[in-house]
């Protein structure tokens, strides 16, 4: 039977299957009445559970129902009260315990990511296995190194308010993750999305709650990429590696979308034999031996995947038992 809050929440616990060592950190959350870990997913924090539900779990306990029958009870008066919904809230907590947290005796929680760089009619597709623990600022150095991007701009990370728009680089943002040295990161900012600073946030933090991530490098040309979870699973790698990739992504600083099909047309021509020094003197091509040149700097940047990886194993991410909590914990 449960008799009071501990006990209500670790029945459910057990119904719901969250291993031991997660019910122990969430009930001392709970102690200590601060927000819960899935945040932004749900209504409920610990303080609020302590002092709202408390009476509405006693008031269910002396009916004297089986426990099983409890949880049903408190759940059904819950979202009857237009409060919450225990088993939804309890299904994201396991899912965010089962990706947020290391696995044990050197395995490590990975996930395996397709990263589309949408750039016109060509796949342009990055397949890459991370650390769950990894910050997003050591993730944007991951993207940077697998599509041999400059890092010469800003960027940033959106999480769409509706997820089946994440190919839509206009949908409105639940939340955006953002440089920390950002000066004008409320530039634009709508005044329901919240932001994070990307040395805070772990991408299993996010992949507990959503399936796609955005993540636009250079406001100035837009560079729009997708970012979506395929798998989650354990590994005793411990460093981001790149699987697969298709295409190469355009030059730095070459104007968008726009420029990119300019300069694409340029390349073509070139290769026809067809290149002309008047018809692009305007865009700073130069002469056609230097924009030969050129196309063979950009088209060097297509490093082998053995290379790729070679410069990803930089990036090794401190399993989480070892982080500093973020500051939402």
């Amino acid at each position: 039977m449960i008799k009071d809050f501990h006990g209500a929440v670790k029945i459910l616990f057990d119904h719901f299957q969250l291993a031991d060592f997660a019910q122990k950190d969430y009930l001392k959350l709970v102690d200590n009445a601060c927000v819960t870990p899935v945040r932004g997913r749900s209504a409920l924090t610990v303080a609020k559970w302590k002092e709202e539900y408390q009476d509405l779990i006693k008031s269910v306990v002396s009916q004297n129902l089986p426990s099983d029958e409890e949880i049903l009870e408190i759940n059904r008066l819950l979202i009857e009260s237009g409060k919450s919904d225990l088993e939804k809230y309890f299904a994201e907590l396991v899912r965010f315990y089962a990706i947020y947290f290391d696995g044990t005796e050197g395995n490590y929680k990975r996930l395996l990511l397709d990263v589309t760089l949408h750039a016109g009619r060509e796949k342009i597709v990055r397949e890459l296995e991370v650390p769950a623990s990894l910050t997003f600022e050591e993730f944007h150095r991951v993207l940077q190194i697998a599509f041999n991007w400059d890092d010469a701009h800003l960027h940033e990370f959106m999480i769409p308010e509706n997820p089946e728009k994440l190919m839509d680089s206009t949908a409105q943002a639940l939340c955006r993750i953002k440089m920390a040295d950002d000066e004008d990161w409320d530039f634009g900012l709508n005044p329901d999305e919240q932001v994070f600073d990307e040395n805070q946030m772990v991408l299993a933090q996010m992949f507990t709650a959503v399936s796609g991530i955005q993540y636009l490098y250079d406001f100035g040309d837009g560079w729009f990429h997708t970012i979506e979870l395929k798998k989650v699973f354990n590994s005793r790698k411990r460093s981001s590696e790149l699987i697969s990739k298709q295409g190469l992504r355009p030059p730095e600083d070459i104007g968008g979308y726009s420029g990119f099909e300019r300069f694409k047309q340029a390349v073509a021509e070139l290769e026809k034999g067809k290149f002309k020094e008047t018809k692009y003197r305007d865009y700073g091509y130069g002469t056609k031996e230097d924009f030969a040149e050129w196309v063979k700097s950009w088209k060097e940047l297509d490093f082998p995947i053995n290379i790729t990886n070679v410069l990803l194993r930089r990036i090794c991410a401190i399993p989480v038992r070892f982080r500093r909590p973020p500051e939402m914990f």
